[in-house]
């Protein structure tokens, strides 16, 4: 397969490019998720919500299984050609139809297991969403590839926004808990048909298991240790549904739901641009250092006082988008804005792991951070579901953290003084931010004038902070350069031609 060699240059133009774009199309997200938010907590009960996270603690460990890696190692490899293509659309076809029927098949088990019928079919239903969404894997990873991700940030918004149309409507009329079960399946329909449909290739009727060996070694490695990882983070969510009910997870499910929120919106078009580009600076460790603090540095700048505030205001959040049957959620939802503070530089360096090939590293630290992770939801289970919110974050703190910092920094281009670099304004921002926010905590303000001060307020103090420096001016500089380019991008009619690269011979 011939495939377009791109200089430093125009990897970091389609980089800056396609990061903005994705991140303008994940505001909106955003505003879209606060929006359903507020409706949907208004119109269904807790329980609803805990019903179906109960589904998705399982399901959810299934789906990372559909390509057994292979979309990242797409992303990562330095070649691909069409018959690798080929050969792993069709394995993961497979696999996502034999993992399908899997889920239908289990329904009536995990019905039993959580002593819940109504999980019934809200399996089925998920399990139609892993055979569909496992058939646009390798086309979106390609596009991923190439960095157009800004065909991937419109496929996605637009196919959620509809889901929670769709939802809020069932939701309005039924007041079913199935109303839930929209999103995924509206989402997973529209981004296979809009990917399919921006991807020049099409897979073909062969399949070649040596051609795609050492691709699978990598995946599969990488997809045991997601995994784990996983299944870590979903434990809580097993442990708590199956011993304090449906309600308590619904109160927490939402709250991390909520915190995680603004945290994705940002991280996800950074990690978008980060595997990739970090990925073809490989043989270059000094640009790789340097895009890596660079990007790093950008995700905490944002996500770090963006947590602190969350943390101030926790009970505004919760109170004005939920609803005051949520107050429950509000303690647990700022021990998880204490976990969420850590949470993008975790991250950060999982991108070390992944884009130096070092999937037996990767694998290592999973079973690590698992296990740390699952014995702080066993301990915090007594207290209930914010007992075991505040031992995750704790755990997080004095342990995962600074473990993973010294793992993931002992070997490769970047040292633990480029993690402390790029950790340190973002750190300072988000304290001062703090400090001249915390103030409006001892004046008595209705929830609606908070609503009010803090957003404006907070955003002059990052801007002031970040101008009276060097390095925060270039920050800004890069956010308005992004903006730019996402503007220009929109206004300019998309008729450009690309080369259709030929196909391997057979």
């Amino acid at each position: 397969m011939s495939e377009e060699i791109l200089s430093r240059s125009e990897i970091q133009a389609r980089s800056i490019r396609g990061g903005g774009f994705t991140a303008v199309t994940q505001a909106i997200r955003l505003l879209v998720t606060l929006l359903s938010a507020a409706v949907l907590g208004r119109l269904l009960a807790p329980e609803d919500f805990g019903l179906v996270m109960m589904v998705t603690a399982v399901t959810g460990l299934l789906y990372l299984f559909r390509d057994l890696g292979l979309s990242t190692a797409t992303i990562q490899d330095r070649q691909i050609s069409y018959r690798q293509l080929d050969s792993m659309f069709w394995l993961t076809a497979v696999v996502s139809l034999g993992l399908a029927t899997l889920v239908a098949a289990s329904a009536p088990l995990l019905a039993r297991f959580y002593s819940e019928p109504k999980l019934i079919p809200i399996a089925l239903v998920y399990s139609v969403v892993m055979l569909i969404g496992g058939l646009s894997l390798q086309h979106e990873s390609m596009l991923r590839r190439q960095l157009r991700l800004e065909v991937i940030s419109v496929s996605r918004v637009a196919a959620f926004t509809l889901g929670q149309l769709i939802a809020i409507g069932f939701a309005a009329t039924t007041g079913s808990y199935l109303s839930l079960c929209a999103v995924p399946l509206v989402e997973a329909m529209g981004v296979t048909g809009c990917l399919w449909f921006a991807s020049s290739w099409r897979p073909r009727w062969q399949f070649r298991f040596p051609e795609i060996l050492e691709l699978m070694k990598f995946g599969t490695t990488l997809s045991i240790s997601s995994a784990i990882n996983y299944f870590a983070r979903q434990a809580d969510n097993l442990l708590i549904g199956r011993f304090l009910g449906s309600q308590s997870l619904g109160y927490y499910c939402t709250a991390y739901s909520l915190m995680m929120l603004p945290l994705q919106q940002v991280a996800h078009p950074l990690s978008s641009v980060a595997i990739p580009s970090l990925s073809r600076l490989q043989d270059q460790p000094s640009s790789y250092r340097r895009a890596f603090e660079a990007i790093s540095e950008r995700l905490l700048i944002v996500t770090v006082p963006a947590c602190i505030i969350l943390f101030l205001f926790a009970d505004t959040l919760i109170i004005v988008v939920l609803g005051p049957k949520w107050e429950p959620s509000i303690e647990i939802f700022r021990w998880l804005a204490v976990a969420g503070i850590l949470q993008p530089l975790s991250n950060t360096l999982g991108w070390l792991l992944i884009t130096q090939r070092r999937q037996r590293d990767l694998l290592r630290w999973g079973v690590f951070a698992s296990t740390v992770s699952i014995l702080s939801f066993v301990v915090g289970l007594r207290w209930g579901a914010a007992g075991v919110a505040a031992s995750y974050a704790i755990s997080g703190v004095l342990i995962r953290t600074p473990a993973l910092v010294w793992w993931a920094c002992r070997v490769g281009p970047v040292g633990v003084r480029s993690v402390v670099t790029s950790a340190m304004l973002p750190t300072i921002c988000g304290l001062l931010v703090g400090l001249g926010l915390f103030p409006l905590l001892w004046v008595e303000l209705s929830h609606a004038a908070i609503c009010v001060t803090v957003p404006p307020l907070a955003l002059a103090i990052w801007l002031g902070v970040l101008s009276r420096s060097q390095r925060g001016r270039s920050i800004l500089g890069d956010i308005l350069g992004m903006a730019r380019s996402v503007t220009h991008r929109t206004a300019k009619q998309s008729t450009v031609q690309r080369p259709s690269p030929q196909r391997d011979a057979a």
